[in-house]
């Protein structure tokens, strides 16, 4: 006999079955969905895709794909970038992505490699493997700049005797030493200028210590600075870690200004408004939300506004396409949610889940990325931000009572939060642990252990295309190998376990 949770599945499948047989073949069809989505969630996969191979070919599945995508994998179709890499980035055009290969951020600089790729209607085709680090495309995206190494000998013998020197005992000598072998690599390298449509490159001189690569008034330039620098998707602006918060600086100018911000400030896509954190300590630590127009060729990005403030801690803010709207995640008792605040309204909750909810990013047609659970085991979700959001009054999502606190997972049907990675497979899980939003927010770059090992060395990289989604013939191939593949699982199984059933069976007769 089958244990509880799948009679009581199955028990809900025929009571809602037979009404609904009544109405008409697709809402039956629509209950044996609902009888599938029970065996599913009671671990009684065989029956659950058995009944859900049922339901692709019955009246109505153009309906419940979604949903059946969804709850056995992916709903829009992933493509791999690559078997391992870190790091993906995107051109400002959205045509061009770029990767790091393993080797980045072990010791040795020279063994940094970045991999340039071409991405044309959902396909992914590499134009070039470039030796160096530290990529950053034009605001045009038509050239790529990274940093080279020119002796790579030469800073492995520095950076040898620098380990010697400074042996790493505590946190003290280990900022110390990661301090030295910075200013070991800054002198060592070089910047480099790549064509992406010629293939020319050429070599940009610098007379001191280089630490980065930024562009300015299309021209790629040497950074100096020690520290964090991130450049407006525009070219116009450049932010970096100053003394006292953070600095900014127009493209082309000298003059900079310095602000209180606390970590990396957010742009728009067109990079006209920036969003950053500040705080204040003189008593009760307090957080704020900032907004602030930029103007190219302006040194100072002034008129910044306060959109929201609050003594719980607020991080990540990101900003929506056309500037009017700031994401956020903010700690209300012991875990993030995400929010996003208007001019001149309250902010609206946008999560309600008792896992973390992280690290917002912007998709098109108003949706957000964001990001489920603890770092060892997190998931990318979507969620649509209602019109409206932003408004003064309640702060629960449209459609959802306030009283309903929490939204453990994305339920078929529900209209909350979709789950968007996976690995399409049974009784594993997908670890994701970087994600890079195209500039017209239709595709992801996602890195992931996706080969369905707990726990694996390589991390790939995936693109998963938001604009095409999963057809019925391949959730129907999906489910059929699912299916396949959980019986041949389960047949194994039997035979491992075939000389202990009795004994297995008679020590637990009487456990509850």
């Amino acid at each position: 006999m089958a244990p509880w949770p799948a009679r009581a599945g199955l028990l809900f499948g025929f009571l809602a079955a037979a009404p609904a047989a009544a109405q008409g073949p697709r809402a039956a069809n629509a209950a044996l969905f609902d009888s599938a989505y029970h065996a599913w969630d009671a671990g009684e996969y065989d029956d659950a895709l058995e009944r859900l191979d049922r339901v692709l070919r019955g009246p109505g599945a153009d309906d419940l794909l979604a949903d059946i995508a969804v709850l056995t994998g992916e709903r829009y179709r992933t493509v791999e970038v690559a078997a391992d890499g870190t790091n993906p980035r995107w051109s400002p055009d959205g045509r061009h992505a770029v990767y790091d290969t393993p080797g980045a951020g072990a010791p040795g600089d020279a063994e940094r490699r970045t991999v340039v790729v071409r991405v044309e209607n959902g396909a992914v085709r590499q134009v070039v493997e470039l030796a160096g680090h530290g990529a950053v495309f034009s605001p045009d995206g038509r050239s790529i700049a990274w940093l080279r190494i020119a002796d790579p000998a030469a800073l492995a013998r520095e950076e040898a005797t620098i380990r010697r020197t400074i042996e790493v005992r505590d946190r003290a000598s280990f900022i110390a030493q990661r301090a030295a072998l910075d200013v070991a690599r800054a002198r060592h390298a070089r910047v480099r200028v790549r064509d992406l449509a010629t293939g020319r490159e050429r070599d940009v001189p610098a007379s001191e210590p280089v630490h980065a690569v930024v562009w300015s008034r299309g021209e790629a330039v040497p950074w100096i600075r020690a520290g964090e620098v991130r450049m407006s998707p525009s070219g116009g602006h450049i932010v970096f870690d100053a003394e006292h918060g953070l600095g900014i600086l127009a493209a082309g100018t000298s003059d900079q200004t310095t602000f209180q911000g606390a970590g990396s400030p957010a742009f728009s896509a067109d990079g006209r408004t920036m969003a950053f954190i500040s705080r204040d300590e003189s008593r009760e630590t307090r957080y704020f939300l900032n907004r602030a127009p930029l103007s190219a060729g302006e040194p100072v990005f002034g008129r910044s506004r306060v959109l929201f403030t609050t003594m719980d801690p607020i991080a990540n803010p990101a900003v929506s396409p056309d500037g009017s709207l700031v994401a956020f995640q903010r700690m209300g008792r012991e875990n993030w949610e995400a929010w996003v605040a208007g001019e001149g309204e309250e902010p609206r909750r946008l999560t309600y889940d008792v896992q973390h909810d992280l690290f917002p990013q912007w998709l098109a047609g108003d949706r957000l990325l964001v990001i489920k659970g603890e770092g060892r085991h997190r998931r990318s979700y979507v969620y649509p931000v209602p019109s409206g959001v932003g408004s003064a009054g309640s702060d629960a999502p449209a459609g959802r009572r306030p009283q309903d606190p929490e939204i453990r997972e994305w339920v078929p049907g529900s209209g909350e939060g979709m789950r968007l990675f996976h690995n399409n497979t049974v009784r594993t899980i997908a670890p994701e642990y970087e994600w890079a939003v195209s500039p017209d927010g239709t595709m992801v770059l996602i890195v992931s252990e996706r080969d369905g090992d707990t726990i694996s060395p390589e991390r790939g990289v995936y693109l998963t295309d938001l604009g095409r989604p999963v057809t019925l013939e391949e959730v129907r191939a999906r489910v059929r190998d699912q299916l396949a593949a959980e019986r041949a699982l389960r047949t194994k199984a039997d035979a491992l376990f075939a000389g202990i059933v009795a004994d297995v069976r008679a020590a637990v007769a009487d456990v509850s």
